[in-house]
């Protein structure tokens, strides 16, 4: 037997006479194992074996040291576990290995069985390495068609030259005509349109809405509301008497229909009313969404210009 620390023959004894090395029951169980299996490689007992402490487990009034039998063949360099302890396998590896390349942990495996016959597994290697390629030859050759989109030749102005054999080195050019309208495209204009509207009191117009007020009392009222486009509006007076344009956002109609309860217009949220004097200088209204105007009685060519 050869020291597990030295490599020295030993002879007898627990005790290596080179190193002073302790010689342990296990140590000599092992020697003898090895000694009749040899490496598992190339069969050599060239080999040297070592015990590797692989910690504790301590009990309630004792300590267990637990160790590891590594054997090194200096034939071949190939080292293993005489006790059946592997090394601690990358697990990840493996994964990703039957993820995306399936044959080579099947190889790996296969290649370790010793009591299965040659023909059977490199049969199945074979099988396995086939099928990989043919699914990622077909998975690429799909994928390069659905990505190729097809093209179709352009039918828009095709210029054909025909060449006739005439005395003289001419040549006809023939144009066909395009199927797509060659006018040219007119350009939004940049100019701001304005939009002038001119309201009375006693016509409709275009926005104009009739309502009566206190309807159910001997007090009814009659007038013109004016339902204009939201917006900021530059107003003036062209008319010979003085006129207030008001900004209204409801009504509010009298439930009770008693004396004292009239119908009110309610100006929340609207602009303050404006007074315009004949022919005076133009005065800006804001009419909101849903916002109506009522003019004074009597009032005529009161002009509203959009800004």
């Amino acid at each position: 037997m050869k020291c597990p620390s030295c490599g020295a023959e030993i002879t007898s004894g627990r005790f290596c006479e080179a190193c002073g090395s302790q010689i342990t029951p296990d140590m000599l169980r092992d020697q003898e194992i090895l000694n009749k299996q040899g490496c598992p490689k190339c069969g050599s007992t060239n080999f040297q074996i070592r015990r590797e402490n692989q910690g504790e487990v301590r009990g309630k009034n004792s300590k267990k040291i637990l160790h590891q039998t590594i054997a090194f063949c200096k034939d071949c360099g190939y080292t293993w576990y005489p006790n059946g302890v592997q090394k601690p396998r990358k697990t990840w590896l493996w994964v990703l290995g039957w993820i995306f390349i399936f044959p080579l942990p099947l190889t790996l495996i296969l290649l370790k069985k010793k009591n299965l016959h040659p023909a059977i597994k490199y049969g199945v290697i074979a099988v396995a390495w086939i099928l990989y390629l043919l699914f990622a030859f077909f998975g690429k050759t799909s994928d390069d068609k659905t990505t190729l989109a097809p093209t179709e030749p352009a039918t828009d102005n095709i210029i054909v030259a025909t060449a006739e054999p005439t005395t003289g080195p001419t040549t006809e050019v023939k144009t066909e005509p395009t199927t797509e309208s060659e006018e040219t495209p007119i350009e939004p204009t940049t100019e701001k349109q304005v939009v002038d509207i001119v309201l009375s009191s006693d016509s409709l117009g275009d926005y104009g809405k009739e309502v009566t007020l206190n309807g159910w009392s001997d007090l009814s009222y009659t007038c013109i509301l004016f339902y204009l486009p939201a917006g900021t509006y530059t107003v003036t007076n062209n008319d010979q008497y003085a006129c207030q344009v008001s900004v209204y956002s409801g009504i509010s109609y009298s439930t009770s229909k008693t004396e004292g309860d009239w119908d009110e217009f309610l100006d929340e949220n609207c602009a303050r009313p404006i007074v315009l004097m004949p022919n005076s200088e133009p005065q800006k209204l804001e009419v909101k969404e849903g916002q109506f105007v009522k003019l004074a009685d009597n009032s005529h060519n009161i002009h509203f210009i959009l800004d």
